[in-house]
């Protein structure tokens, strides 16, 4: 079981093939952009706001705590990552929260059906501190693969994501 998980992340983290390009609704992406923010999801900690997860500790002066697999170079498809957030990680070296509060029941199971009563609580990740409805995982999903999969971080990103100004987009100019 763990090694078929541990598989999946590794795969999940190889770079995108052309298939995966498809278009996105703009509202949408910007949704989910504030969705990413630390203000709802707090995925940048962890992705890092460049999406390069365990390479962001540069993004922070080496004192990031980033240690989630990259958004860039994920090859997961929509469905697939939409699950991850929704249902959330837990193993011996990667814990993602649950995002979605109805996750792991009845109505919505994860990973091939399973629920609360399948698996063990150990092995079942902590709900967020926010959790998101399926519109905000959808959103989040959306912007996660228009800006960040198959393609860095770049002068245009940094400053849709910081603002024209930032600081943080010095190391584009």
């Amino acid at each position: 079981m763990r090694r078929a998980l541990a598989v999946g992340v590794l795969l999940a983290m190889a770079p995108p093939p052309a298939a995966l390009a498809q278009a996105f609704d703009a509202v949408q992406v910007d949704a989910g952009m504030g969705v990413y923010k630390p203000a709802m999801a707090n995925c940048e900690p962890c992705h890092g706001y460049g999406g390069v997860g365990a390479l962001a500790l540069d993004e922070y002066g080496g004192k990031g705590t980033a240690f989630a697999p990259s958004l860039v170079t994920s090859r997961m498809t929509r469905e697939e990552m939409i699950e991850v957030v929704a249902c959330g990680i837990r193993n011996d070296w990667l814990t993602m929260p649950q995002y979605l509060q109805k996750a792991w029941t009845p109505e919505r199971p994860c990973y091939g059906g399973k629920t609360l009563a399948t698996v063990a609580e150990s092995e079942r990740p902590f709900l967020a501190k926010q959790p998101l409805t399926e519109a905000q995982i959808a959103a989040v999903v959306a912007f996660v693969q228009a800006f960040y999969q198959g393609s860095p971080m770049n002068l245009e990103k940094c400053a849709r994501y910081w603002g024209d100004r930032s600081p943080a987009c010095g190391i584009f100019r």
